[in-house]
């Protein structure tokens, strides 16, 4: 999941920082831009289009690696559901970076990188540490979004009558645990999601890891 995100993530800061209008500075060398020099003489960089086909490329290979899996997440866990739906999130929505890129649409191909990025931090917490108890307050939150926007709706259009669901006193329940509503996790945000110490691999110092370059590369 990394190594797929932060690909399509270069790509489009490469071809945000070197297009055919020349200038600026690419974030890192995933496949170098090209240099290119017009009728007039002028010098200037073009984005190769090895950059988004080696995107779509790995798009493709993963999409039959994850369908070859046969993958049937367990009711017994909330983590399954959850993990196969944000991975299934980030294939489509790499696939529509990789269109923008095509079409030229660097800045907004840049813009949909962070979402990205966030989805595999995101991952990476929820598996991280007591992915059961990170997993189930992740769904739950789920309860808070449709209790917000129930009551948005009703002040917003207070002349429109809204059916109640028949699980609303459950939901508003499980809602109540929740203080923010722009926040399902306990504690700190993405940038901590991505400094938390990795519980497995270490570098060659023997610290733990963790993906603070994931985050820092477009923050």
């Amino acid at each position: 999941m990394p190594s797929m995100t932060i690909a399509v993530s270069i790509v489009a800061a490469e071809a945000r920082g070197f297009d055919d209008r020349g200038g600026g500075s690419a974030l890192v060398g995933y496949l170098m831009p090209t240099l290119s020099v017009a009728k007039d003489g002028s010098e200037g960089f073009s984005v190769s289009c090895q950059l988004d086909n080696a995107a779509a490329g790995l798009m493709v290979e993963t999409r039959a690696f994850l369908n070859g899996l046969d993958l049937i997440p367990r009711s017994t866990s909330s983590a399954d559901a959850i993990l196969l739906g944000l991975i299934s999130k980030s294939i489509v929505l790499t696939e529509a970076i990789v269109v923008l890129v095509r079409h030229g649409n660097h800045d907004e191909a840049f813009g949909l990188c962070r979402t990205c990025i966030e989805i595999q931090l995101t991952i990476r917490y929820l598996t991280n540490a007591d992915t059961a108890k990170r997993g189930d307050r992740y769904l739950g939150y789920f309860a808070k979004n449709v209790t917000d926007w129930a009551k948005l709706y009703r002040k917003c259009y207070p002349n429109q009558a809204l059916k109640q669901r028949s699980d609303a006193e459950e939901l508003e329940k499980s809602a109540s645990e929740y203080r923010s509503s722009h926040k399902w996790h306990e504690e700190g945000g993405i940038k901590d999601f991505a400094s938390e110490a990795d519980p497995f691999e270490k570098a060659a110092d023997g610290s733990p890891l963790n993906e603070a370059f994931s985050y820092e590369i477009l923050y």
